[in-house]
């Protein structure tokens, strides 16, 4: 799930619930979902934040991540 392909932006909560309800680990460059996870304690099925990390490399550092 791309949010990118959505009409709107339902903003970080709705997003970080919609991967929760369907069991997916959200992928983000945004700070803003750790501290709804770790300081609101917001349900998630995984949190996977890319730091300084470059566009060429995102997907597969993705991977990398994912397959360990």
């Amino acid at each position: 799930m791309w949010t990118g392909h959505w009409p709107e932006d339902p903003g970080d909560e709705e997003i970080l619930n919609r991967a929760h309800l369907e069991n997916r680990i959200l992928v983000t460059l945004d700070k803003d979902f750790g501290e709804l996870a770790i300081v609101k304690g917001t349900p998630h099925s995984g949190i996977i934040r890319l730091v300084s990390c470059s566009a060429r490399r995102q997907a597969a550092t993705c991977l990398l991540v994912l397959k360990q």
